[in-house]
């Protein structure tokens, strides 16, 4: 377990890490605030908060809010807090529909418990080597029904799309039969 003079050691060397970082000469700091640290930094804001608040009750009482807040957000205040009773109730009247429905699955379970535990059931993981094969075969057989599938859904397209196009064509060419014996006077215009 570490001591606290090697945790103050640690401490130490990481804030003089981060002041290298921070006022290192290549930064653009300038050289007066360089020879600043971290700490003295920190300090002298603390400070000029301190003077600012003092004197103005509104600030001082939004510092003790403030406290008061933080010290409220902690794990150990959060789990001091206790519902009521009334709160537990209506929380328990909404989820009553959901907890019926689990009550009745339940129930169903029970039912079921002789067959769970029946034979059949136990010896399932025995079984389970002789079924791999017939997966994997079922799985092949599956792959190739949906290339089938597949192959068959372009063929039935292609045909869809030679089917309309021989159906324009006839069109056409009944268009065309048509002028041809309206102009040999085989077939009268209104004559269809």
């Amino acid at each position: 377990m570490a001591t606290t003079s090697d945790v103050l050691k640690v401490l130490d060397t990481r804030i003089q890490i981060l002041e290298e970082l921070i006022y290192s000469k290549d930064s653009s700091v300038n050289s007066e605030s360089s020879t600043l640290k971290v700490v003295d930094s920190l300090s002298s804001v603390k400070q000029s908060l301190s003077g600012l608040a003092t004197g103005k009750e509104r600030i001082q009482a939004l510092w003790k809010i403030t406290d008061e807040l933080n010290s409220n957000l902690t794990p150990e205040a959060v789990s001091k807090l206790v519902l009521t009773e009334n709160a537990k109730a209506d929380i328990i009247l909404a989820e009553e529909d959901q907890l019926k429905s689990l009550a009745v699955l339940l129930e169903k379970m029970k039912g079921m418990t002789d067959v769970l535990d029946s034979q059949h059931t136990k010896g399932a993981p025995a079984v389970q080597e002789k079924l791999q094969p017939l997966t994997v075969i079922q799985l092949g057989q599956q792959e190739r029904a949906d290339q089938q599938s597949q192959e068959t859904k372009q063929l039935l397209e292609s045909y869809n799309n030679i089917v309309l196009l021989l159906s324009q064509q006839f069109v056409q060419w009944d268009a065309v039969m048509t002028r041809y014996e309206i102009a040999a006077k085989v077939r009268e215009p209104n004559e269809y």
